[in-house]
């Protein structure tokens, strides 16, 4: 199985560089690197990577729906500029992973197997280094859960093909990632967290002055974005919460 991994990416070349050069040292399998540059002020030189330059800042939806579209990869690896991967052969053994289990659709480093009746997160289960500020480590080399944190995803891109883009891309910055591990969830797929040694730096994008520049031309700001996008979500997922995905891949629906 081939593996294609895209990072969006607006300014911060040091630290794109520096997940990239972890990406090359640990990776042990057949694997394409790309960055989709969101309109930094000054293009992104990446090195080892082909460079995607956008004309404007697609937003993470936005950017994955690229990089669904640009790859033919059976896989696509989407993560942050600011996300560290330790683990040795983690393309090897994500291909072991998905060639295991047909169903797998998406594997993270943080999740959890159950969505709140508020479509949160409960019971966190989080590969991080520093794990216990987020959660419990997890115990198994694969857990399944109901809700992924977008920091990290791998997909099995046939799954992603069908998907109603336009529907997320209300969600473009937040809740996109739980609206996605939600949707596979419910057509009975497998999302899970993969017990990978990583580490995630996290807010390192939105203080960017091209980032709120953006939302600002726009008329926009984190508060009303993130606001409009909980009620998106809410209203769309409301109606099945609370869900609850078991140590087998059974899906719990409704039961408080």
């Amino acid at each position: 199985m081939k593996i294609d991994v895209f990072i969006p990416a607006i300014g911060q070349e040091g630290l794109l560089n520096k997940t990239l050069g972890l990406l090359y040292k640990n990776s042990t399998h057949d694997t394409g690197f790309y960055v989709i540059d969101n309109a930094s002020k000054e293009p992104l030189e990446a090195i080892g990577a082909t460079v995607i330059r956008n004309e404007e800042n697609l937003g993470m939806v936005g950017s994955l729906r690229q990089a669904v579209e640009y790859s033919e990869a059976e896989i696509l690896v989407y993560l942050h500029s600011d996300f560290f991967l330790y683990e040795s052969g983690w393309d090897t053994k994500l291909v072991a992973a998905f060639e295991a289990d047909p169903k797998l659709a998406v594997l993270g480093v943080v999740g959890a197997p159950r969505a709140d009746k508020n479509g949160g997160r409960s019971g966190t289960v989080c590969a991080f280094r520093n794990a216990h500020e987020h959660g419990s480590r997890p115990t198994q080399h694969i857990t399944p859960v109901a809700l992924l944190d977008g920091c990290f995803g791998a997909y099995r891109r046939a799954f992603l093909e069908n998907i109603d883009w336009e529907e997320f891309e209300e969600n473009g910055y937040y809740f996109y990632d739980k609206d996605i591990s939600l949707t596979l969830t419910m057509q009975a797929l497998h999302v899970g967290v993969i017990n990978f040694d990583c580490e995630h730096l996290g807010g390192q994008t939105s203080c960017r002055p091209e980032f709120s520049n953006t939302l600002t031309e726009k008329g926009e700001s984190h508060d009303t974005i993130y606001d409009r996008s909980e009620k998106r979500y809410l209203a769309k997922w409301g109606h099945v919460l609370p869900v609850a995905v078991r140590n087998d891949w059974h899906v719990d629906v409704g039961i408080r």
